[in-house]
């Protein structure tokens, strides 16, 4: 092996040495926040990477949007909202897919859920988006205790932006088609029924829309560049109990 190949195996080693420490401590974090925090006083913020999650994060915490990089853990801080006497905890969880299922504990525990949408790259990105609310939605426990969602649907600033609604639409229109192939793939496993999650979503005999659905969920634009984030603090505000 030539010097070249030797040192790309070097990287390929260190990259992947990386990315199982940062699983590890991002296992062990979650861990933790799950043993030690009962009451619901959280707020998560999930997404895809890119959409804006951790810009919202920052703006909730500092009032404007900080440079931020990909992160493969999650961003923890607090917020006092309207009226609250007790501060809530914000977590912003980390949009690779092989992290997101180590914070479903997070989710499921959580007072709201903020599913950030970057709207400017909405349409190549429908199937990644609609299939990463799908599972965020089908958790056992998002769907008993009937978690409120907001879709914020970022960038808006942008010319090539959709508008709120063409992002529904097409969400639901894309989990229509997803509840067809996640239901196919159930039946082909031998998974005991009472084990498996709630993976239908809506109502079987009916297309799919959101407000079939037991969760209240809200339509966001937003822009993290040029908005404050008042209009989600309010939303906040108005499900804190």
């Amino acid at each position: 092996m030539d010097m070249v190949g030797e040192l790309s195996v070097g990287y390929l080693l260190v990259a992947s040495l990386l990315f199982v420490a940062a699983t590890i401590a991002a296992w062990f974090a979650v861990y933790q926040t799950a043993t030690q925090r009962h009451a619901k006083d959280t707020f998560a913020i999930v997404g895809l990477s890119g959409a804006g999650k951790t810009a919202l994060f920052t703006q909730i915490q500092h009032g404007q949007p900080h440079c931020t990089h990909t992160s493969m853990s999650a961003n923890h801080g607090s917020v006092q909202l309207d009226s609250q006497q007790k501060p809530w905890q914000v977590v912003d969880i980390p949009g690779h897919p092989r992290l997101r299922p180590l914070y479903q504990a997070v989710l499921e525990d959580a007072q709201g859920l903020i599913f950030m949408v970057d709207s400017t790259h909405f349409t190549r990105q429908v199937r990644d988006v609609a299939d990463c609310l799908y599972g965020v939605l089908a958790l056992p426990k998002i769907a008993e205790q009937r978690t409120p969602v907001a879709i914020v649907c970022n960038k808006r600033d942008l010319l090539t932006a959709l508008p709120a609604n063409n992002v529904q639409r097409q969400l639901e229109s894309e989990i229509n088609r997803l509840r067809t192939t996640r239901g196919a793939a159930l039946e082909s496993h031998t998974q005991e029924a009472s084990q498996r999650p709630h993976e239908f979503l809506g109502y079987e005999d009916k297309d799919f829309h959101f407000d079939h659905l037991p969760n209240p969920v809200v339509f966001i634009e937003f822009s993290t560049k040029n908005d404050t984030p008042e209009k989600v603090l309010a939303w906040m505000a108005d499900i804190a109990y």
